[in-house]
């Protein structure tokens, strides 16, 4: 994998983290640059906070940090942030792409992450974990069971396997091996993508996330 796309994963990973602590913060403090800046003196130098808060509060316009809000924070489509910004969809990503490398600047400039190796990438990788919990598998297991009447083994780790892949921005291929061949998990995801499945098993997990 590209040295340059493995800084993008780390980067949107801690940005996500800081997201849900300030989660619902901008749409109502986004005119005030220095509420950003108060975070920013808050946190602790060379610290993912310090550098997040220093690109929000020194470098965002007002509808940058609308558009980070609702990207990373709020983790919706670019489809859905272009018609709200009222952008093309190509403009959205060449957007989405700027901020990320702003992000990767600062974070290098803080000593959070290097170019000179790639382990961060891969300890990123390995570390990828996700259990879903009794109560939500079988609301999950009650939707695929409606779909299809086949026993489906290792059901379970499959589902859990799309959950990395589509809410952690893990690519396929690094999937842990311990959720199964990656491949087996990716058709299954496409199928239930065509079908309308996964995005009733999304609906569950997004609801989840959103009480933890």
């Amino acid at each position: 994998m590209n040295i340059f796309r493995q800084k993008y994963r780390i980067v949107k990973e801690e940005l996500k983290i800081f997201g849900r602590i300030y989660k619902g913060v901008l749409p109502t403090v986004r005119s005030c640059g220095d509420f950003w800046v108060k975070v920013r003196d808050d946190a602790v130098n060379n610290t993912w906070n310090y550098a997040f808060a220093t690109y929000l509060g020194y470098y965002c316009v007002d509808e940058e940090m609308e558009f980070i809000d609702a990207v990373f924070f709020q983790g919706q489509s670019i489809v859905a942030v272009s018609s709200r910004f009222h952008l093309s969809e190509r403009l959205s990503y060449f957007w989405c792409d700027t901020i990320l490398k702003d992000l990767i600047a600062l974070a290098v400039d803080c000593g959070l992450i290097s170019f000179e190796t790639d382990t961060a990438g891969k300890e990123v990788a390995s570390a990828v974990d996700f259990e879903i919990d009794e109560n939500l598998w079988t609301q999950i297991e009650s939707l695929v069971s409606k779909s299809s009447k086949r026993v489906q083994k290792n059901l379970r780790h499959e589902v859990e396997a799309m959950a990395i892949a589509t809410l952690t921005e893990t690519k396929w291929r690094d999937l842990p091996e311990k959720y199964g061949p990656w491949k087996t998990a990716y058709n299954k995801y496409n199928l239930w993508v065509k079908s309308g499945l996964w995005k009733r098993i999304e609906t569950l997990l997004n609801c989840e996330k959103q009480r933890e």
